[in-house]
């Protein structure tokens, strides 16, 4: 299966100037390379026009944005998937999600959300300290607003890693039942958090799950984390024993990074997803 890359450079979700987009960054560092070195062949749309937030009116203006923005990617990742491509898109902060999740559930596909961040993402406009859309993907998605149907049920929701939660966000997710790690309870109930997910997989990778020592290239870092070691262990897991539906990786900001070591780290991550799932694959043939 090839490996459908689009570019997302949104800052709706966040808006704050960047100077160097995201995707731009990655492919100068070598992505196209890397993932095709794991065996994949890569075809690359190129970046999806997207306003700079900085230009937009906070609250309604800025939120309705991240919608358009969105609904217009869910349109390229389901055309991507009737190719049978396997999509990777790269953000832009982690809004950049919602357009995946659109997607693949206008596709008609069932998914478990595998979400690896510091952040719950799980507010909703009432209950968010900074009004930061970034930060109310999954409330969207799970059609906690007014503003979209559910489009993933919140319990199929699994956030690894998270250690940074808003008070009004946690009674969401006590309410609506999501399933959160932090770093040490998802390494210590590794194997566990993989059983119980579904046969298909939609893993977002958020650069501030690590440690800011690891990635300093983000926006938004809180201490404590995975090392690089163990999120390529987590990547790995949920990899080698689930159907991949979409790959992203979102929030790292080359603006912010110390002599491309965020970069770099981000690439190792895409790159060991697509070798385990490589790895994955030949296993499933070589057993039928």
């Amino acid at each position: 299966m090839a490996i459908a890359l689009l570019g997302v450079p949104t800052n709706l979700g966040i808006p704050r100037p960047q100077a160097r987009p995201a995707p731009a960054a990655l492919r100068a560092q070598g992505l196209l390379e890397r993932l095709q070195a794991t065996g994949e062949t890569v075809q690359d749309l190129g970046d999806l026009p997207v306003p700079r937030g900085e230009d937009l009116e906070r609250g309604e203006p800025l939120l309705r944005a991240v919608l358009r923005v969105a609904r217009r990617q869910a349109g390229i990742l389901r055309r991507v998937l009737r190719t049978g491509a396997l999509p990777l898109t790269l953000g832009g902060d982690h809004s950049t999600s919602l357009g995946t999740l659109l997607g693949l559930a206008g596709a008609g596909l069932e998914f478990d959300v595998v979400w690896v961040d510091a952040h719950a993402d799980f507010n909703t406009p009432e209950t968010s300290p900074t009004g930061n859309p970034h930060g109310m993907v999954l409330a969207l998605a799970g059609g906690l607003t007014p503003y979209l149907p559910c489009a993933v049920p919140p319990r199929r929701v699994h956030i690894l890693g998270a250690r940074d939660l808003d008070p009004g966000e946690r009674e969401l997710i006590a309410r609506h039942g999501l399933n959160v790690y932090t770093p040490e309870e998802t390494l210590n109930r590794l194997e566990a958090i993989v059983a119980g997910l579904g046969p298909r997989v939609f893993l977002s990778f958020d650069v501030d799950s690590l440690r800011p020592e690891v990635a300093p290239g983000v926006r938004t870092p809180v201490p404590g984390g995975f090392t690089l070691e163990e999120a390529l262990a987590v990547v790995t897991a949920v990899v080698r024993s689930r159907e991949l539906v979409a790959v992203d990786l979102v929030e790292y900001d080359p603006d912010l990074d110390q002599e491309g070591r965020t970069g770099a780290t981000a690439l190792t991550v895409l790159e060991r997803i697509f070798a385990a799932r490589r790895a994955a694959l030949e296993t499933s043939a070589a057993s039928d």
